[in-house]
């Protein structure tokens, strides 16, 4: 919560400011580990789909305006309706992990495949709806659940992650120059010129920004290390989520 309200003051009332932005990276690996969590151990899944959605409603109108300048953006989709989407692909994973029927096993595991990847196929069909972290963030989710207690295979597969993530950008960004997005993505020494141009992995701008989330796996390790009852309410992250932005944007527009 701290580093999502630090990223999001990045945004709102210290565009200059980057370091914010890059303090915020912490913020959604913390996330995407506790939607995994909850998958896991929730007592009713369908109750956490609808908490979810619920405050995913209630976070829509606000979060339209958190972009830089405030500028209203109604394609915008805010993240508790990502974790929303992330429950509903963990739940193929799952079957598919699970199922000892092969045939069944492979339809739940073709059927995640597609949920995941679905959200990036219409962002480059439809660029104007923006689902923030898109596949990304689901695989994000996904790894913690399959190697939830194995650190060195999610650590490996983590930093994987990300250079997909930064290969997938790049990918993207050749759109500009009219190249369609399937052929951009086997360009792959092209691809991987541009991704050495912008940088090594950790560097401090660029399409690599995102992957100093990976600096959040150590408190997600020791989260794991010191087990206890939660000392907030469960209530009190949903709540904060609309609240916080709320608060950004009357301090915005007031100051």
């Amino acid at each position: 919560m701290v580093t999502m309200l630090i990223d999001h003051c990045g945004i709102l009332l210290f565009p200059q400011a980057e370091i914010l932005r890059k303090i915020g990276r912490l913020a959604f690996p913390i996330f995407a580990y506790g939607i995994a969590r909850g998958f896991t151990h929730t007592k009713s899944r369908r109750k956490y789909m609808l908490r979810l959605f619920v405050f995913g409603a209630i976070s829509q109108i606000p979060y339209m305006w958190l972009h830089s300048g405030a500028r209203f953006d109604p394609f915008t989709i805010n993240q508790l309706w990502q974790f929303l989407y992330t429950l509903i692909a963990l739940v193929a994973v799952e079957r598919s992990q699970k199922s000892e029927n092969w045939p069944m096993k492979i339809l739940y595991g073709w059927i995640g495949v597609f949920l995941i990847f679905l959200p990036d196929a219409l962002r480059y069909l439809y660029p104007q709806w923006k689902f923030s972290y898109g596949t990304y963030g689901i695989l994000m989710s996904v790894l913690f659940y399959v190697f939830e207690g194995r650190w060195p295979q999610l650590i490996g597969s983590y930093v994987a992650l990300s250079y997909f993530y930064g290969y997938i950008s790049v990918a993207a960004l050749n759109r500009s120059t009219g190249v369609n997005y399937l052929e951009s993505l086997g360009m792959i020494e092209e691809n991987i010129r541009t991704l050495r141009r912008y940088g090594r992995f950790l560097s401090m701008s660029g399409v690599f920004r995102q992957s100093l989330s990976i600096l959040a796996l150590p408190f997600i390790y020791a989260s794991q290390r010191r087990p206890g009852r939660p000392f907030m309410n469960r209530f009190t992250p949903y709540l904060f989520y609309p609240l916080h932005i709320v608060v950004l944007l009357l301090i915005y527009h007031i100051f």
